[in-house]
């Protein structure tokens, strides 16, 4: 499967703190692809990196063309596009105005992804008229994914989706995410929420203090009791 995106070793210093150290990765096309490791990794700044959002070292590769030298506008009309952890939300505007925010790049078409957007969210349809800053945290992530897809993204980028979430809402949003890959999207998605997130990723990397420090099939890596031991504290959770 060829790749969308590939990062070559990436570096990234900020305030003379060296975070990544050569990170390197890709991407295939309709592929979910899972950034895991412990707080402070150089998960969510690798994220950024990608975009453009921060600046970097080494090289990035979007669909085989050369990135590194675009600002993130340019590599968001590519079809980037980053969710962050924050959601960035405009809490006093309606759902669907928050929606129509994400189409402000492109010309027509709007109605046909809203409904797009609302078949995938349904919650969001019945909330529409509703502000956003009225929304569970749960509905607030759809929607900050909802506006992300409303650009029509070839990879979306996923920044801790699940953090603060009620376990229901979790498995609606990665089954969302699942939906996505099958419909053809790239995902690379960053959780700390390991178990889950390999269940539904394709391949998976672990992060440790800004290095690779393994890769492979995210079976693999979640059946390896060493790997989830040593890097992802996860034997005994039932996350």
């Amino acid at each position: 499967m060829p790749a969308l995106l590939v990062l070559d070793h990436l570096e990234v210093a900020r305030g003379g703190l060296r975070i990544l150290h050569g990170v390197s990765l890709s991407v295939p096309q309709r592929r979910i692809v899972a950034i895991l490791g412990q707080n402070g990794a150089g998960k969510s700044t690798l994220l950024n990196a990608a975009i453009g959002a921060l600046p970097s070292r080494g090289g990035i590769a979007f669909d085989g063309r050369p990135v590194e030298a675009l600002d993130l506008e340019s590599r968001v009309r590519l079809g980037l596009s980053l969710v962050p952890e924050r959601r960035e939300l405009f809490g006093s505007m309606s759902v669907e105005d928050n929606l129509r925010l994400g189409r402000f790049r492109l010309r027509g078409g709007g109605q046909a992804m809203l409904r797009e957007v609302f078949a995938l969210f349904p919650a969001l349809q019945e909330r529409r008229r509703d502000p956003a800053g009225a929304l569970s945290g749960g509905e607030q992530q759809m929607l900050a994914i909802g506006r992300a897809l409303m650009g029509e993204p070839r990879l979306l980028m996923l920044d801790e989706p699940s953090l603060g979430l009620a376990p229901q809402a979790v498995g609606q949003i990665l089954r969302a995410v699942v939906a996505l890959r099958d419909n053809g999207l790239s995902v690379l998605l960053v959780e700390q929420n390991a178990r889950a997130a390999l269940r539904i990723a394709d391949h998976g990397y672990v992060l440790e203090h800004g290095r690779v420090a393994l890769e492979g099939p995210s079976g693999d890596i979640a059946a390896d009791g060493r790997i989830v031991d040593a890097y992802l504290g996860l034997r005994g959770a039932t996350a």
